[in-house]
């Protein structure tokens, strides 16, 4: 059974920040973080798009938010680096040596990082917690 292709590229990204040794470790998350996860870690969530229909197969172009968190800037700095360094330009059409996988269902043909963002979150009087990331834009064909 086939996947939708939100699905295929949430596990695409997850599998892509998870296979090395990064100073996030495993910590990728979906959307919504659990009190008292450790800094840092990264998150992914949909930011808008869905079915393409440019050509009779089925096909996608999403917008992805990904960002490294941390309650330190130099520590969500280099997150944030490394995660363009994974990502962008990281497609089957970008890179055909080394592309996200999006599994049996779906080919990834471009990642393209996009608009780059910045928060600095005053969570109390002595903490800021910094987000630092980009929105990640993925043409994407059913296989």
């Amino acid at each position: 059974m086939s996947r939708p292709a939100l699905q295929a590229a949430y596990i695409a990204i997850e599998n892509r920040l998870t296979a090395g040794a990064e100073p996030w470790g495993r910590k990728i998350r979906i959307s919504v973080v659990k009190s008292g996860t450790t800094y840092p870690y990264v998150v992914q969530f949909w930011a808008g798009g869905g079915s393409a229909n440019r050509i009779k197969q089925r096909d996608a172009e999403l917008r992805i938010a990904v960002k490294a968190v941390s309650d330190k800037m130099a520590d969500v700095m280099i997150c944030a680096e490394r995660i363009t360094e994974l990502l962008d330009d990281h497609g089957y059409q970008d890179n055909a040596d080394d592309y996200l996988s999006g599994g049996t269902s779906w080919t990834i043909l471009s990642i393209t990082e996009e608009d780059a963002f910045f928060l600095a979150e005053p969570v109390s009087n002595t903490i800021t917690v910094y987000h630092v990331g980009a929105f990640y834009r993925l043409f994407m064909q059913h296989t």
